[in-house]
Protein backbone atom coordinates (compact mmCIF):
# COMPACT_ATOMS: atom_id res chain seq x y z
CA UNK A 1 0.00 0.00 0.00
CA UNK A 2 2.96 2.37 -0.59
CA UNK A 3 2.17 5.89 -2.19
CA UNK A 4 -1.26 5.75 -1.19
CA UNK A 5 -2.54 9.31 0.86
CA UNK A 6 -4.84 8.55 3.12
CA UNK A 7 -6.87 12.29 3.29
CA UNK A 8 -8.54 12.83 6.68
CA UNK A 9 -11.72 15.46 6.99
CA UNK A 10 -11.68 17.60 10.31
CA UNK A 11 -14.84 20.63 10.51
CA UNK A 12 -14.40 23.53 12.81
CA UNK A 13 -17.26 25.66 13.97
CA UNK A 14 -16.51 29.43 13.32
CA UNK A 15 -18.88 32.28 13.55
CA UNK A 16 -20.78 32.66 10.38
CA UNK A 17 -19.56 35.03 8.08
CA UNK A 18 -15.94 34.30 9.54
CA UNK A 19 -15.79 31.29 7.33
CA UNK A 20 -13.54 32.55 4.32
CA UNK A 21 -10.87 34.50 6.83
CA UNK A 22 -10.65 31.06 8.49
CA UNK A 23 -10.15 29.20 5.20
CA UNK A 24 -7.43 31.86 4.15
CA UNK A 25 -5.51 30.63 7.48
CA UNK A 26 -6.02 27.04 7.10
CA UNK A 27 -5.10 27.11 3.36
CA UNK A 28 -1.70 25.72 2.94
CA UNK A 29 0.22 23.13 1.55
CA UNK A 30 -0.75 20.61 4.21
CA UNK A 31 -4.66 21.65 4.20
CA UNK A 32 -7.46 22.07 1.77
CA UNK A 33 -10.12 24.14 3.44
CA UNK A 34 -13.55 24.33 1.75
CA UNK A 35 -17.03 24.76 2.69
CA UNK A 36 -19.70 22.80 0.75
CA UNK A 37 -22.06 23.94 -0.93
CA UNK A 38 -25.33 24.31 -2.66
CA UNK A 39 -27.06 25.99 -5.53
CA UNK A 40 -30.33 27.90 -5.26
CA UNK A 41 -32.36 29.36 -7.97
CA UNK A 42 -35.07 31.82 -7.41
CA UNK A 43 -37.49 32.91 -9.88
CA UNK A 44 -38.30 36.89 -10.03
CA UNK A 45 -40.56 38.66 -12.52
CA UNK A 46 -39.69 35.39 -15.05
CA UNK A 47 -35.91 36.44 -13.85
CA UNK A 48 -33.62 32.98 -12.52
CA UNK A 49 -31.58 33.98 -9.57
CA UNK A 50 -28.80 31.69 -9.30
CA UNK A 51 -26.62 31.94 -6.00
CA UNK A 52 -24.11 29.54 -4.64
CA UNK A 53 -25.02 29.17 -0.77
CA UNK A 54 -23.36 27.64 2.32
CA UNK A 55 -24.72 24.15 2.68
CA UNK A 56 -23.36 24.25 6.10
CA UNK A 57 -23.50 28.19 7.52
CA UNK A 58 -20.88 28.44 9.90
CA UNK A 59 -18.31 25.35 9.27
CA UNK A 60 -15.40 24.51 7.15
CA UNK A 61 -14.10 21.74 6.43
CA UNK A 62 -10.60 20.76 6.42
CA UNK A 63 -8.76 18.12 4.27
CA UNK A 64 -5.57 17.02 5.17
CA UNK A 65 -2.69 13.68 5.54
CA UNK A 66 -1.82 14.76 8.58
CA UNK A 67 -2.28 12.70 11.48
CA UNK A 68 -4.97 14.03 14.52
CA UNK A 69 -2.43 14.82 16.49
CA UNK A 70 -0.24 17.20 14.12
CA UNK A 71 -3.48 18.92 13.04
CA UNK A 72 -4.38 19.33 16.41
CA UNK A 73 -1.72 20.94 17.23
CA UNK A 74 -1.72 23.13 13.89
CA UNK A 75 -4.89 23.95 15.03
CA UNK A 76 -4.23 25.22 18.74
CA UNK A 77 -1.15 27.71 17.33
CA UNK A 78 -2.53 29.31 14.14
CA UNK A 79 -6.68 28.79 14.06
CA UNK A 80 -7.51 28.71 17.40
CA UNK A 81 -6.48 32.32 18.59
CA UNK A 82 -8.05 33.99 15.72
CA UNK A 83 -11.05 35.79 15.96
CA UNK A 84 -14.14 33.53 14.59
CA UNK A 85 -13.14 30.15 15.40
CA UNK A 86 -15.49 28.37 17.91
CA UNK A 87 -14.63 24.50 18.29
CA UNK A 88 -13.22 21.59 16.20
CA UNK A 89 -15.92 19.52 16.07
CA UNK A 90 -15.17 15.55 17.16
CA UNK A 91 -16.69 12.14 18.24
CA UNK A 92 -16.25 11.99 21.88
CA UNK A 93 -13.46 8.83 22.71
CA UNK A 94 -12.88 8.79 19.07
CA UNK A 95 -8.99 9.41 17.85
CA UNK A 96 -9.71 9.07 14.22
CA UNK A 97 -11.37 11.57 11.87
CA UNK A 98 -13.49 14.33 13.22
CA UNK A 99 -15.85 13.39 10.01
CA UNK A 100 -16.10 9.44 9.34
CA UNK A 101 -16.31 7.79 6.38
CA UNK A 102 -20.23 7.34 6.09
CA UNK A 103 -20.56 11.31 6.40
CA UNK A 104 -17.97 11.71 4.20
CA UNK A 105 -18.90 9.36 1.24
CA UNK A 106 -22.77 11.05 1.71
CA UNK A 107 -21.15 14.39 1.12
CA UNK A 108 -19.13 13.70 -2.05
CA UNK A 109 -21.65 11.38 -3.28
CA UNK A 110 -23.87 14.68 -3.49
CA UNK A 111 -20.89 17.35 -4.33
CA UNK A 112 -19.09 18.12 -7.53
CA UNK A 113 -15.58 17.98 -7.39
CA UNK A 114 -15.55 22.14 -5.97
CA UNK A 115 -18.14 20.73 -3.38
CA UNK A 116 -21.06 21.97 -4.84
CA UNK A 117 -24.51 20.32 -4.87
CA UNK A 118 -26.43 21.59 -7.88
CA UNK A 119 -30.51 21.55 -8.63
CA UNK A 120 -31.69 17.90 -9.96
CA UNK A 121 -34.60 17.95 -12.06
CA UNK A 122 -37.43 15.29 -11.62
CA UNK A 123 -41.17 14.29 -11.78
CA UNK A 124 -43.91 12.69 -9.75
CA UNK A 125 -45.25 9.32 -11.07
CA UNK A 126 -47.91 8.33 -8.27
CA UNK A 127 -46.60 8.49 -5.23
CA UNK A 128 -42.69 8.22 -6.15
CA UNK A 129 -40.37 11.00 -7.30
CA UNK A 130 -38.13 10.17 -9.97
CA UNK A 131 -35.23 12.24 -10.21
CA UNK A 132 -33.66 12.84 -14.31
CA UNK A 133 -30.88 14.75 -13.50
CA UNK A 134 -28.55 16.22 -11.52
CA UNK A 135 -26.62 14.89 -7.83
CA UNK A 136 -29.96 13.39 -6.66
CA UNK A 137 -30.00 11.26 -9.31
CA UNK A 138 -29.90 7.27 -7.40
CA UNK A 139 -30.35 9.05 -3.81
CA UNK A 140 -34.28 9.10 -4.41
CA UNK A 141 -34.75 6.82 -1.61
CA UNK A 142 -32.85 8.95 0.62
CA UNK A 143 -35.67 11.54 0.01
CA UNK A 144 -37.74 12.74 3.19
CA UNK A 145 -40.13 15.34 1.75
CA UNK A 146 -40.93 17.13 -1.61
CA UNK A 147 -41.72 20.86 -1.39
CA UNK A 148 -43.16 21.08 -5.52
CA UNK A 149 -43.82 24.70 -4.08
CA UNK A 150 -40.22 25.44 -3.12
CA UNK A 151 -38.51 23.48 -5.62
CA UNK A 152 -36.85 21.33 -2.71
CA UNK A 153 -36.67 18.45 -1.31
CA UNK A 154 -35.43 17.69 2.18
CA UNK A 155 -33.14 14.70 2.58
CA UNK A 156 -31.39 13.65 5.93
CA UNK A 157 -27.35 13.37 7.07
CA UNK A 158 -26.60 11.94 10.40
CA UNK A 159 -23.56 13.80 11.30
CA UNK A 160 -21.91 14.11 14.83
CA UNK A 161 -24.67 12.03 16.47
CA UNK A 162 -27.12 14.51 14.95
CA UNK A 163 -29.77 14.67 11.92
CA UNK A 164 -28.77 17.19 9.66
CA UNK A 165 -31.88 18.57 7.70
CA UNK A 166 -30.57 19.62 4.29
CA UNK A 167 -32.86 20.87 1.73
CA UNK A 168 -31.58 21.27 -2.00
CA UNK A 169 -33.14 22.59 -5.03
CA UNK A 170 -35.20 20.37 -7.56
CA UNK A 171 -37.41 21.11 -10.08
CA UNK A 172 -39.92 19.01 -10.27
CA UNK A 173 -41.15 19.28 -13.71
CA UNK A 174 -44.36 17.12 -14.03
CA UNK A 175 -46.52 15.00 -12.06
CA UNK A 176 -48.42 11.75 -13.68
CA UNK A 177 -50.96 9.57 -12.42
CA UNK A 178 -51.52 6.41 -12.18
Amino acid sequence: MEGITIKHWHVIQVLSGQEEKIIKIISQEKYHAFIPKQVKIWKRNSLKIRKVLPLFRGYVFIETNETLHDFLTFLNIYVKPVKGFIRLLRYENLEVDTVLPHERAWIESYCDEQFVIEPSTAYIEGDRIIITEGPLMGHESEIKKVNRHKRSVEVELVMFDQIQKITLDCEVISKIQN
